[in-house]
């Protein structure tokens, strides 16, 4: 496997001093659409990025805030309710006593929170 050179994907646009050639461009862009530079990447990951690339690629972008509203308004699920089977009264008795952490939670998910906030699961 030949080594990328990552200078190639620091800037999309060409310089004067630097041309690139048409493989070199074919290689950044299957670069950036491959699972580790999307991982890597933290700012690929931003909700304010992806729906970004949802406007782009369909036109217009569904946000987080509205699926939650759609859920607890339209389905009528108890948001109060969910976040409770989310976090269980042990793992809040942690948090409580914690500022930032990851805990397992029943063997099905792990619980990510930080500043005494709950911001990701992980399965």
């Amino acid at each position: 496997m030949s080594k990328i050179n990552l200078n190639y994907f620091k800037n999309d646009s060409d310089s004067k001093d630097e041309k690139r050639t048409k493989k070199d461009r074919k290689r950044c862009e299957n670069y950036k659409k491959n699972d580790f530079y999307r991982a890597s990447n933290p700012e690929y990951n931003s909700r304010e990025n992806r729906e970004d690339r949802e406007i782009k690629n369909k036109g217009f972008a569904v946000t987080d805030h509205a699926i939650a509203r759609y859920y607890e308004r339209v389905e009528g699920v108890n948001m109060n309710a969910l976040k409770e089977s989310i976090v269980p009264d042990s793992v809040k008795i942690f948090i409580c006593t914690h500022k930032n952490g990851e805990l397992p939670v029943k063997d099905k998910y792990r619980i990510r929170f930080q500043n005494k906030k709950v911001v990701t699961i992980i399965t």
